[in-house]
């Protein structure tokens, strides 16, 4: 059966459920697209200029195209509208960000480990249980708490000003009890 089985394999090409509304008819006469780039006259931004195309079979063609640019060196600028919110960030720094909240919680487990594994330690140096057990909560939450800062307090800063601030505080706050002793002490 060679029916539907196939139609994965296939572009569709005759398919009226994939048809767009779109007449494309009309650009069947352009031919090769990257002969269309090269045989377009340089005009004066924002100004119009005649294209000829020349077909593979031969055809030429000709339309009025309008400059895209309004100067040669710049794109249009559209101005943002401030009420419209914060822009929103890029792929790269959003999967950044989340890979940094990882190692930050991480980092937590991490204090917590490694905090437990020095409670002997503060004992046999005259450390208080009390003052001991402050300090370790404090440092199992401080990788959290650096994480939720820097995201609150440098929300309208740009977007590597922050990327920079969470990996200083990658190497600041580092589980180093838990990196130096282990899990096993």
């Amino acid at each position: 059966m060679a029916g539907r089985d196939d139609d994965a394999l296939s572009w569709g090409d005759g398919d009226p459920t994939l048809d767009d509304g779109i007449d494309r008819a009309d650009d069947e006469d352009w031919g090769d697209e990257e002969a269309a780039r090269t045989t377009l006259p340089s005009a004066l931004p924002g100004g119009t200029v005649t294209a000829t195309v020349t077909a593979a079979d031969g055809t030429v063609t000709t339309r009025e195209v309008v400059h895209p640019y309004t100067d040669d060196r710049k794109k249009p600028r559209t101005k943002r509208d401030p009420a419209a919110g914060p822009a929103p960030i890029g792929n790269v720094a959003l999967v950044s960000l989340g890979l940094l909240g990882g190692i930050y919680l991480l980092f937590g487990v991490g204090w917590f480990i490694g905090g437990s594994r020095l409670q002997p330690y503060a004992i046999l140096y005259g450390i208080e249980p009390v003052g001991y057990v402050v300090g370790w909560a404090l440092a199992v939450v401080a990788p959290v708490l650096w994480f939720a800062a820097v995201l609150v307090l440098a929300r309208r800063r740009a977007v590597w000003l922050r990327i920079v601030l969470l990996i200083l505080g990658v190497l600041v706050l580092a589980p180093w009890p838990f990196l130096t002793i282990g899990a096993v002490g």
